[in-house]
Protein backbone atom coordinates (compact mmCIF):
# COMPACT_ATOMS: atom_id res chain seq x y z
CA UNK A 1 0.00 0.00 0.00
CA UNK A 2 1.80 3.86 -0.54
CA UNK A 3 1.36 5.54 2.14
CA UNK A 4 0.76 9.63 2.56
CA UNK A 5 1.38 11.43 5.61
CA UNK A 6 -1.45 11.11 7.67
CA UNK A 7 -2.68 7.13 6.76
CA UNK A 8 -2.80 4.94 3.50
CA UNK A 9 -3.17 5.98 0.02
CA UNK A 10 -4.89 2.69 -1.66
CA UNK A 11 -6.67 -0.29 -0.13
CA UNK A 12 -5.79 -3.83 -1.81
CA UNK A 13 -8.21 -6.81 -0.85
CA UNK A 14 -6.54 -10.12 -1.40
CA UNK A 15 -9.06 -12.93 -1.44
CA UNK A 16 -7.18 -16.51 -1.49
CA UNK A 17 -9.99 -18.83 -1.76
CA UNK A 18 -10.04 -22.49 -1.61
CA UNK A 19 -10.37 -22.79 -5.62
CA UNK A 20 -9.76 -19.82 -7.00
CA UNK A 21 -8.25 -16.82 -6.12
CA UNK A 22 -8.00 -12.81 -6.96
CA UNK A 23 -7.37 -8.91 -6.00
CA UNK A 24 -9.01 -5.54 -5.71
CA UNK A 25 -8.32 -1.74 -4.75
CA UNK A 26 -9.28 1.41 -4.72
CA UNK A 27 -7.73 4.55 -3.76
CA UNK A 28 -8.86 6.47 -0.78
CA UNK A 29 -10.14 9.81 -2.66
CA UNK A 30 -12.29 7.32 -4.72
CA UNK A 31 -13.10 4.20 -2.16
CA UNK A 32 -15.77 3.28 -4.23
CA UNK A 33 -13.78 3.48 -7.66
CA UNK A 34 -12.36 -0.59 -6.98
CA UNK A 35 -10.79 -1.64 -9.40
CA UNK A 36 -10.79 -5.83 -10.39
CA UNK A 37 -7.79 -7.87 -12.49
CA UNK A 38 -8.89 -10.02 -15.58
CA UNK A 39 -6.83 -13.29 -15.78
CA UNK A 40 -6.97 -15.69 -18.81
CA UNK A 41 -6.83 -19.36 -18.96
CA UNK A 42 -4.12 -20.48 -21.29
CA UNK A 43 -6.13 -24.21 -21.83
CA UNK A 44 -9.69 -23.33 -22.29
CA UNK A 45 -9.73 -20.08 -23.20
CA UNK A 46 -11.23 -18.35 -20.36
CA UNK A 47 -11.48 -14.71 -19.26
CA UNK A 48 -12.27 -14.91 -15.72
CA UNK A 49 -12.55 -12.48 -13.10
CA UNK A 50 -10.66 -15.01 -10.55
CA UNK A 51 -7.59 -17.34 -10.52
CA UNK A 52 -7.12 -21.35 -9.74
CA UNK A 53 -5.42 -20.94 -6.16
CA UNK A 54 -2.62 -23.03 -6.97
CA UNK A 55 1.67 -22.32 -7.40
CA UNK A 56 4.10 -23.54 -9.22
CA UNK A 57 7.78 -24.25 -8.16
CA UNK A 58 10.94 -25.18 -9.80
CA UNK A 59 12.75 -28.04 -8.63
CA UNK A 60 14.84 -25.25 -5.89
CA UNK A 61 11.19 -24.80 -4.48
CA UNK A 62 11.29 -20.86 -5.41
CA UNK A 63 8.31 -19.25 -6.90
CA UNK A 64 7.54 -19.58 -10.82
CA UNK A 65 4.17 -18.91 -11.52
CA UNK A 66 0.58 -18.21 -10.09
CA UNK A 67 -2.70 -19.25 -11.43
CA UNK A 68 -3.61 -20.14 -15.24
CA UNK A 69 -0.09 -19.13 -15.68
CA UNK A 70 0.95 -21.92 -13.43
CA UNK A 71 -1.36 -24.31 -14.89
CA UNK A 72 0.01 -23.45 -18.57
CA UNK A 73 3.53 -23.57 -17.66
CA UNK A 74 3.09 -26.99 -15.44
CA UNK A 75 1.51 -28.41 -18.64
CA UNK A 76 3.88 -27.13 -21.28
CA UNK A 77 6.69 -29.02 -19.00
CA UNK A 78 4.76 -32.25 -18.26
CA UNK A 79 3.92 -32.33 -22.39
CA UNK A 80 8.02 -32.36 -22.59
CA UNK A 81 7.92 -35.14 -19.74
CA UNK A 82 10.08 -32.59 -16.93
CA UNK A 83 7.10 -32.31 -14.68
CA UNK A 84 9.50 -34.13 -11.87
CA UNK A 85 11.71 -30.82 -12.19
CA UNK A 86 8.67 -28.64 -11.19
CA UNK A 87 6.00 -28.72 -8.01
CA UNK A 88 2.79 -27.39 -8.67
CA UNK A 89 0.75 -26.72 -5.54
CA UNK A 90 -3.16 -26.25 -5.79
CA UNK A 91 -6.03 -25.16 -3.59
CA UNK A 92 -3.54 -24.72 -0.58
CA UNK A 93 -5.67 -22.25 1.19
CA UNK A 94 -5.59 -23.68 4.71
CA UNK A 95 -1.56 -23.17 4.84
CA UNK A 96 -1.88 -19.77 4.48
CA UNK A 97 -4.16 -19.76 7.86
CA UNK A 98 -1.07 -18.25 9.53
CA UNK A 99 0.87 -16.84 6.83
CA UNK A 100 1.01 -12.98 5.88
CA UNK A 101 3.85 -13.22 2.93
CA UNK A 102 5.80 -10.39 4.91
CA UNK A 103 3.71 -7.86 5.28
CA UNK A 104 3.58 -5.35 8.10
CA UNK A 105 1.17 -6.20 10.89
CA UNK A 106 -0.08 -2.16 11.03
CA UNK A 107 -0.84 -2.79 7.25
CA UNK A 108 -2.38 -5.87 7.49
CA UNK A 109 -6.10 -6.61 8.71
CA UNK A 110 -8.04 -9.84 8.31
CA UNK A 111 -11.30 -9.45 7.12
CA UNK A 112 -14.57 -12.24 7.44
CA UNK A 113 -16.07 -13.00 4.44
CA UNK A 114 -19.91 -12.55 5.08
CA UNK A 115 -19.15 -10.08 7.24
CA UNK A 116 -17.67 -7.61 4.11
CA UNK A 117 -19.90 -9.64 1.33
CA UNK A 118 -22.62 -8.01 3.94
CA UNK A 119 -21.11 -4.33 4.11
CA UNK A 120 -20.48 -4.41 0.06
CA UNK A 121 -24.09 -6.18 -0.79
CA UNK A 122 -25.99 -2.76 0.78
CA UNK A 123 -24.25 -0.86 -2.05
CA UNK A 124 -23.77 -3.29 -4.82
CA UNK A 125 -27.14 -2.76 -6.60
CA UNK A 126 -30.51 -1.61 -6.67
CA UNK A 127 -32.42 -4.73 -5.78
CA UNK A 128 -30.13 -5.35 -2.78
CA UNK A 129 -29.41 -1.31 -1.93
CA UNK A 130 -33.85 -1.14 -1.41
CA UNK A 131 -33.90 -4.35 0.23
CA UNK A 132 -31.25 -3.97 2.69
CA UNK A 133 -32.40 -0.36 3.34
CA UNK A 134 -33.69 1.45 6.47
CA UNK A 135 -32.14 1.57 10.21
CA UNK A 136 -33.97 -2.10 11.66
CA UNK A 137 -33.16 -3.99 8.25
CA UNK A 138 -32.21 -7.72 9.63
CA UNK A 139 -31.13 -10.08 6.94
CA UNK A 140 -28.80 -13.06 6.35
CA UNK A 141 -25.76 -13.45 4.40
CA UNK A 142 -24.66 -16.84 3.44
CA UNK A 143 -20.91 -17.21 1.61
CA UNK A 144 -21.29 -19.90 -0.52
CA UNK A 145 -17.36 -20.72 -1.85
CA UNK A 146 -15.07 -23.04 -3.14
CA UNK A 147 -14.35 -24.70 0.32
CA UNK A 148 -16.71 -23.86 2.86
CA UNK A 149 -19.76 -21.98 3.25
CA UNK A 150 -20.01 -19.23 5.93
CA UNK A 151 -23.09 -17.67 7.16
CA UNK A 152 -23.97 -14.46 9.55
CA UNK A 153 -27.14 -12.37 10.27
CA UNK A 154 -26.89 -8.80 10.52
CA UNK A 155 -28.95 -5.90 11.15
CA UNK A 156 -28.68 -2.57 9.84
CA UNK A 157 -28.56 0.49 12.28
CA UNK A 158 -29.80 4.06 11.99
CA UNK A 159 -26.00 5.48 10.51
CA UNK A 160 -26.02 2.83 8.26
CA UNK A 161 -23.29 0.27 10.00
CA UNK A 162 -23.93 -3.00 10.68
CA UNK A 163 -24.60 -4.89 14.05
CA UNK A 164 -24.36 -8.55 14.11
CA UNK A 165 -27.22 -10.51 15.79
CA UNK A 166 -25.82 -13.98 15.21
CA UNK A 167 -22.82 -15.59 15.69
CA UNK A 168 -21.14 -16.95 12.29
CA UNK A 169 -21.18 -20.02 11.36
CA UNK A 170 -20.93 -22.59 8.62
CA UNK A 171 -19.26 -25.81 7.07
CA UNK A 172 -17.76 -27.76 4.76
CA UNK A 173 -20.50 -27.44 2.02
CA UNK A 174 -18.31 -25.28 -0.33
CA UNK A 175 -18.39 -26.00 -4.34
CA UNK A 176 -15.16 -28.20 -4.17
CA UNK A 177 -17.63 -30.78 -2.85
CA UNK A 178 -19.05 -30.90 -6.58
CA UNK A 179 -15.90 -30.99 -8.37
CA UNK A 180 -14.60 -34.16 -6.20
CA UNK A 181 -17.92 -35.66 -7.15
CA UNK A 182 -17.57 -34.76 -10.74
CA UNK A 183 -13.73 -36.32 -11.00
CA UNK A 184 -15.24 -39.30 -9.23
CA UNK A 185 -17.60 -39.85 -11.58
CA UNK A 186 -14.90 -39.72 -14.34
CA UNK A 187 -12.83 -41.89 -12.68
CA UNK A 188 -15.74 -44.52 -12.47
CA UNK A 189 -16.02 -44.32 -16.44
CA UNK A 190 -13.14 -43.73 -17.59
CA UNK A 191 -10.98 -45.47 -14.87
CA UNK A 192 -8.66 -44.13 -11.89
CA UNK A 193 -5.43 -45.51 -14.54
CA UNK A 194 -7.06 -43.99 -17.14
CA UNK A 195 -7.49 -40.29 -15.39
CA UNK A 196 -3.97 -41.06 -14.16
CA UNK A 197 -2.38 -41.17 -17.62
CA UNK A 198 -3.95 -38.11 -18.94
CA UNK A 199 -2.48 -36.05 -16.17
CA UNK A 200 0.73 -38.03 -17.18
CA UNK A 201 1.03 -37.37 -20.38
CA UNK A 202 -1.74 -34.47 -21.81
CA UNK A 203 -2.32 -31.92 -18.52
CA UNK A 204 -3.25 -29.56 -20.35
CA UNK A 205 -6.82 -31.84 -21.61
CA UNK A 206 -6.57 -32.40 -17.98
CA UNK A 207 -6.69 -28.87 -16.83
CA UNK A 208 -9.06 -27.69 -19.64
CA UNK A 209 -11.91 -30.77 -18.10
CA UNK A 210 -11.09 -29.11 -15.03
CA UNK A 211 -11.73 -25.42 -16.13
CA UNK A 212 -14.52 -25.84 -18.32
CA UNK A 213 -16.17 -27.69 -15.34
CA UNK A 214 -16.48 -24.70 -13.56
CA UNK A 215 -18.33 -22.53 -16.12
CA UNK A 216 -21.13 -25.57 -16.71
CA UNK A 217 -21.47 -26.30 -13.31
CA UNK A 218 -22.62 -22.73 -12.45
CA UNK A 219 -25.02 -22.88 -15.59
CA UNK A 220 -26.16 -26.13 -14.73
CA UNK A 221 -30.11 -25.61 -13.44
CA UNK A 222 -31.64 -29.29 -12.60
CA UNK A 223 -34.11 -29.11 -15.61
CA UNK A 224 -34.44 -32.60 -16.68
CA UNK A 225 -34.97 -31.65 -20.49
CA UNK A 226 -31.57 -30.65 -20.76
CA UNK A 227 -28.41 -33.08 -20.92
CA UNK A 228 -25.31 -31.67 -18.94
CA UNK A 229 -22.14 -32.15 -21.75
CA UNK A 230 -19.02 -33.54 -20.66
CA UNK A 231 -15.85 -33.00 -23.22
CA UNK A 232 -13.63 -35.00 -23.31
CA UNK A 233 -9.69 -36.03 -25.04
CA UNK A 234 -9.46 -38.87 -28.07
CA UNK A 235 -6.47 -39.99 -25.49
CA UNK A 236 -9.06 -40.64 -22.41
CA UNK A 237 -11.25 -42.44 -24.52
CA UNK A 238 -8.87 -44.70 -25.96
CA UNK A 239 -6.86 -45.23 -22.80
CA UNK A 240 -9.99 -46.05 -20.76
CA UNK A 241 -10.79 -48.87 -23.76
CA UNK A 242 -7.87 -49.83 -23.38
CA UNK A 243 -7.39 -50.69 -19.87
CA UNK A 244 -11.23 -52.57 -19.71
CA UNK A 245 -10.75 -53.71 -22.93
CA UNK A 246 -14.21 -52.59 -24.19
CA UNK A 247 -15.75 -49.48 -25.86
CA UNK A 248 -16.52 -46.81 -23.75
CA UNK A 249 -20.21 -47.51 -24.49
CA UNK A 250 -20.46 -50.79 -23.30
CA UNK A 251 -18.39 -49.47 -20.18
CA UNK A 252 -21.13 -47.10 -19.75
CA UNK A 253 -23.94 -50.10 -20.04
CA UNK A 254 -21.81 -52.70 -17.83
CA UNK A 255 -22.40 -49.76 -15.34
CA UNK A 256 -25.81 -49.56 -15.56
CA UNK A 257 -26.30 -45.91 -16.75
CA UNK A 258 -27.30 -46.82 -20.62
CA UNK A 259 -30.49 -44.70 -20.52
CA UNK A 260 -28.96 -42.36 -18.90
CA UNK A 261 -25.63 -41.55 -20.56
CA UNK A 262 -25.04 -40.69 -24.42
CA UNK A 263 -21.85 -41.29 -25.53
CA UNK A 264 -20.70 -38.88 -28.91
CA UNK A 265 -17.29 -39.68 -30.44
CA UNK A 266 -15.87 -36.43 -28.43
CA UNK A 267 -17.99 -35.82 -25.26
CA UNK A 268 -21.01 -37.01 -23.09
CA UNK A 269 -24.31 -36.36 -22.61
CA UNK A 270 -25.78 -36.80 -19.03
CA UNK A 271 -28.60 -36.81 -17.14
CA UNK A 272 -29.42 -34.00 -14.95
CA UNK A 273 -30.54 -36.80 -12.13
CA UNK A 274 -26.55 -37.80 -12.30
CA UNK A 275 -25.12 -34.58 -11.44
CA UNK A 276 -28.08 -33.32 -9.45
CA UNK A 277 -26.40 -36.01 -6.97
CA UNK A 278 -23.16 -34.46 -7.53
CA UNK A 279 -24.83 -31.00 -5.64
CA UNK A 280 -27.12 -32.81 -3.42
CA UNK A 281 -24.53 -33.51 -0.64
CA UNK A 282 -23.57 -30.25 0.25
CA UNK A 283 -26.87 -28.45 -0.88
CA UNK A 284 -29.15 -30.50 1.62
CA UNK A 285 -26.64 -30.00 4.58
CA UNK A 286 -26.15 -25.77 3.67
CA UNK A 287 -30.03 -25.78 3.70
CA UNK A 288 -30.33 -27.79 6.44
CA UNK A 289 -28.03 -24.95 8.41
CA UNK A 290 -29.91 -22.02 7.31
CA UNK A 291 -33.19 -23.58 8.63
CA UNK A 292 -32.01 -24.46 11.99
CA UNK A 293 -30.61 -20.82 12.20
CA UNK A 294 -33.87 -19.28 10.49
CA UNK A 295 -35.92 -21.45 13.15
CA UNK A 296 -34.22 -19.24 16.36
CA UNK A 297 -36.84 -17.18 18.07
CA UNK A 298 -33.96 -13.71 17.39
CA UNK A 299 -34.32 -14.36 13.78
CA UNK A 300 -37.76 -13.69 13.47
CA UNK A 301 -37.59 -10.42 12.00
CA UNK A 302 -35.35 -12.04 9.15
CA UNK A 303 -36.81 -11.56 5.80
CA UNK A 304 -34.49 -11.61 3.07
CA UNK A 305 -31.16 -14.31 2.32
CA UNK A 306 -28.44 -12.81 0.42
CA UNK A 307 -26.08 -15.56 -1.66
CA UNK A 308 -22.61 -14.49 -2.46
CA UNK A 309 -19.60 -16.44 -3.40
CA UNK A 310 -18.50 -18.30 -6.49
CA UNK A 311 -20.49 -21.17 -5.47
CA UNK A 312 -23.89 -18.94 -5.04
CA UNK A 313 -23.69 -18.32 -8.65
CA UNK A 314 -24.66 -22.04 -9.33
CA UNK A 315 -28.04 -21.58 -10.93
CA UNK A 316 -29.25 -25.24 -9.48
CA UNK A 317 -28.21 -23.78 -5.69
CA UNK A 318 -29.85 -20.03 -5.79
CA UNK A 319 -32.80 -22.55 -7.68
CA UNK A 320 -32.75 -25.32 -4.54
CA UNK A 321 -32.30 -22.19 -1.84
CA UNK A 322 -35.23 -20.59 -3.15
CA UNK A 323 -37.25 -23.30 -3.52
CA UNK A 324 -36.95 -24.88 0.23
CA UNK A 325 -36.43 -21.93 2.17
CA UNK A 326 -40.09 -20.92 2.38
CA UNK A 327 -41.05 -17.18 3.44
CA UNK A 328 -37.75 -15.50 2.41
CA UNK A 329 -36.56 -13.57 -0.11
CA UNK A 330 -33.65 -14.59 -1.93
CA UNK A 331 -31.17 -12.32 -3.59
CA UNK A 332 -27.99 -12.88 -5.51
CA UNK A 333 -26.39 -9.59 -6.25
CA UNK A 334 -24.66 -8.17 -9.71
CA UNK A 335 -21.15 -10.53 -9.59
CA UNK A 336 -22.16 -12.06 -6.47
CA UNK A 337 -18.64 -14.13 -6.90
CA UNK A 338 -16.58 -10.86 -6.40
CA UNK A 339 -18.79 -9.53 -3.21
CA UNK A 340 -16.45 -10.76 -0.68
CA UNK A 341 -13.37 -9.17 -2.76
CA UNK A 342 -15.17 -5.72 -3.54
CA UNK A 343 -17.15 -5.60 0.44
CA UNK A 344 -13.16 -6.22 1.76
CA UNK A 345 -12.01 -3.21 -0.28
CA UNK A 346 -14.72 -1.03 1.16
CA UNK A 347 -13.82 -2.49 4.40
CA UNK A 348 -10.49 -1.49 4.37
CA UNK A 349 -11.33 2.11 3.55
CA UNK A 350 -14.40 1.80 6.59
CA UNK A 351 -13.13 -0.16 9.23
CA UNK A 352 -15.52 0.43 11.99
CA UNK A 353 -18.79 -0.72 9.23
CA UNK A 354 -19.70 -3.04 11.34
CA UNK A 355 -20.12 -1.67 15.09
CA UNK A 356 -20.60 -4.68 16.75
CA UNK A 357 -20.48 -9.12 16.54
CA UNK A 358 -21.58 -11.77 18.33
CA UNK A 359 -19.20 -13.67 19.95
CA UNK A 360 -18.23 -17.81 18.08
CA UNK A 361 -16.05 -18.71 20.98
CA UNK A 362 -15.69 -18.05 24.97
CA UNK A 363 -12.07 -16.14 25.61
CA UNK A 364 -10.01 -16.23 28.84
CA UNK A 365 -6.38 -16.86 30.20
CA UNK A 366 -5.33 -19.96 32.50
CA UNK A 367 -5.29 -18.91 35.90
CA UNK A 368 -4.27 -20.95 38.93
CA UNK A 369 -7.96 -20.40 41.36
CA UNK A 370 -8.70 -20.28 45.06
CA UNK A 371 -11.70 -21.69 43.96
CA UNK A 372 -10.79 -26.09 43.45
CA UNK A 373 -12.32 -29.38 43.98
CA UNK A 374 -10.68 -31.92 46.50
CA UNK A 375 -8.85 -33.49 43.16
CA UNK A 376 -7.67 -30.67 41.30
CA UNK A 377 -6.33 -28.86 44.76
CA UNK A 378 -2.42 -28.36 45.00
CA UNK A 379 -0.74 -26.44 47.70
CA UNK A 380 1.35 -23.10 46.67
CA UNK A 381 4.04 -22.29 48.96
CA UNK A 382 4.09 -18.25 47.52
CA UNK A 383 0.63 -17.71 48.49
CA UNK A 384 0.60 -20.66 51.15
CA UNK A 385 -2.86 -21.60 50.16
CA UNK A 386 -4.64 -24.70 48.24
CA UNK A 387 -5.61 -23.73 44.58
CA UNK A 388 -6.57 -25.08 41.79
CA UNK A 389 -4.16 -24.85 38.64
CA UNK A 390 -5.12 -24.72 34.54
CA UNK A 391 -8.31 -22.93 35.28
CA UNK A 392 -10.17 -20.50 33.00
CA UNK A 393 -10.78 -17.49 33.86
CA UNK A 394 -13.49 -15.95 31.20
CA UNK A 395 -13.69 -12.83 29.58
CA UNK A 396 -16.61 -12.91 27.01
CA UNK A 397 -18.35 -15.63 26.39
CA UNK A 398 -19.66 -17.22 23.57
CA UNK A 399 -23.08 -15.76 22.13
CA UNK A 400 -21.93 -12.29 23.88
CA UNK A 401 -22.28 -9.30 21.38
CA UNK A 402 -19.64 -7.21 22.06
CA UNK A 403 -18.85 -3.42 20.42
CA UNK A 404 -15.50 -2.84 18.27
CA UNK A 405 -14.80 -0.71 21.23
CA UNK A 406 -15.15 -3.16 23.61
CA UNK A 407 -12.57 -3.71 26.84
CA UNK A 408 -12.73 -6.25 29.31
CA UNK A 409 -9.90 -6.25 31.90
CA UNK A 410 -8.87 -8.53 35.04
CA UNK A 411 -6.05 -7.74 37.20
CA UNK A 412 -3.93 -10.32 39.70
CA UNK A 413 -1.56 -10.51 41.97
CA UNK A 414 1.82 -12.16 41.02
CA UNK A 415 4.14 -13.33 43.75
CA UNK A 416 7.73 -15.32 43.85
CA UNK A 417 8.84 -14.84 40.67
CA UNK A 418 10.48 -12.51 38.75
CA UNK A 419 8.39 -13.19 35.06
CA UNK A 420 5.04 -13.63 34.14
CA UNK A 421 3.20 -15.95 31.28
CA UNK A 422 -0.33 -15.00 30.50
CA UNK A 423 -1.57 -17.92 28.60
CA UNK A 424 -4.83 -17.42 26.29
CA UNK A 425 -7.67 -19.80 25.39
CA UNK A 426 -10.70 -19.88 23.99
CA UNK A 427 -13.68 -22.61 24.28
CA UNK A 428 -16.81 -23.18 22.26
CA UNK A 429 -18.69 -23.72 25.87
CA UNK A 430 -20.00 -20.90 27.41
CA UNK A 431 -18.90 -21.67 30.85
CA UNK A 432 -15.33 -23.88 30.96
CA UNK A 433 -13.99 -24.45 34.12
CA UNK A 434 -10.57 -25.41 33.23
CA UNK A 435 -8.18 -24.84 30.17
CA UNK A 436 -7.39 -28.97 29.84
CA UNK A 437 -11.02 -29.41 28.78
CA UNK A 438 -11.55 -30.97 24.96
CA UNK A 439 -13.25 -27.75 23.71
CA UNK A 440 -10.66 -25.76 24.59
CA UNK A 441 -8.04 -24.32 22.01
CA UNK A 442 -4.87 -22.20 22.82
CA UNK A 443 -4.27 -19.02 21.42
CA UNK A 444 -0.94 -17.95 22.53
CA UNK A 445 1.50 -16.36 25.28
CA UNK A 446 2.32 -12.69 26.42
CA UNK A 447 5.67 -12.67 28.17
CA UNK A 448 6.56 -9.79 31.06
CA UNK A 449 9.72 -9.82 32.86
CA UNK A 450 9.65 -7.93 36.37
CA UNK A 451 12.40 -7.08 38.71
CA UNK A 452 10.68 -8.12 41.88
CA UNK A 453 8.45 -11.03 42.52
CA UNK A 454 5.32 -9.16 44.20
CA UNK A 455 3.71 -7.19 41.05
CA UNK A 456 -0.09 -6.60 40.09
CA UNK A 457 -0.54 -7.76 36.67
CA UNK A 458 -3.42 -6.07 34.60
CA UNK A 459 -4.65 -8.02 31.09
CA UNK A 460 -6.88 -6.42 28.89
CA UNK A 461 -8.72 -8.04 26.01
CA UNK A 462 -9.83 -5.86 23.34
CA UNK A 463 -12.79 -6.80 20.66
CA UNK A 464 -12.28 -3.99 18.36
CA UNK A 465 -11.98 -5.66 14.89
CA UNK A 466 -12.07 -8.85 13.28
CA UNK A 467 -8.61 -9.93 15.56
CA UNK A 468 -8.32 -10.15 18.94
CA UNK A 469 -5.82 -7.80 20.77
CA UNK A 470 -4.81 -8.76 24.42
CA UNK A 471 -2.52 -6.40 26.95
CA UNK A 472 -0.50 -7.30 29.68
CA UNK A 473 0.38 -4.69 31.93
CA UNK A 474 3.09 -3.94 34.74
CA UNK A 475 0.86 -1.94 37.46
CA UNK A 476 4.18 -1.07 38.97
CA UNK A 477 6.13 0.45 35.89
CA UNK A 478 3.41 0.30 33.59
CA UNK A 479 5.59 -1.48 31.28
CA UNK A 480 3.08 -3.66 28.54
CA UNK A 481 3.49 -6.06 26.28
CA UNK A 482 0.63 -6.94 23.40
CA UNK A 483 -0.21 -9.85 21.63
CA UNK A 484 -2.49 -9.58 18.12
CA UNK A 485 -4.50 -12.89 18.14
CA UNK A 486 -6.03 -14.62 14.84
CA UNK A 487 -9.61 -15.49 15.69
CA UNK A 488 -10.56 -17.58 12.45
CA UNK A 489 -11.03 -21.19 13.33
CA UNK A 490 -8.33 -23.35 12.78
CA UNK A 491 -7.58 -26.93 11.85
CA UNK A 492 -9.98 -29.71 10.28
CA UNK A 493 -13.00 -27.57 8.68
CA UNK A 494 -16.26 -28.57 10.60
CA UNK A 495 -19.55 -27.97 10.96
CA UNK A 496 -20.31 -24.57 13.61
CA UNK A 497 -22.71 -22.57 15.39
CA UNK A 498 -24.48 -25.91 16.33
CA UNK A 499 -24.77 -25.12 20.66
CA UNK A 500 -28.49 -25.18 21.80
CA UNK A 501 -30.56 -21.97 21.89
CA UNK A 502 -33.42 -20.68 23.48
Amino acid sequence: MAETKDGFQVVAAIDFGTTYSGYAFSFRNNPMDITTNFWKSGTAGLISLKTPTCILCDKKGEFNAFGFEAERKYAAVAGEGKQNEWTLFRRFKMILHNETAGIASERLQLALEPEVASIWCQTDSPSSTIALAGPGTQYMVVDLGGGTADISVHERLQDGSLKEIEKASGGPWGGINVDENYITFLGEIFGEEALSDLKDTNMEDYFKILNEFEGKKRNFTGELAANFVIKFSPSLRNKSQETFGKSLQNRIEELGYRSEITVKPTKMLVSTRIVSNWFEGPVTKLINHIRKILSYRTMRNVHTIVLVGGFSESKYVQTCVGNEIQGRRCIIPHEAGLAVLKGAVKFGHFPFAVKSRVLRYTYGVCIDSSIHSEESKFFKLQYNDWRARDCFKVFAAVDDEVRYDTEFVYKFAQRGTISTSVRIFRSTERSPVYVTEPDCEFLGTIELNHTIDYVTIQITFMFGQTELMVKARLMESGRESTAVLNCIPKGRLKETGRGQRK
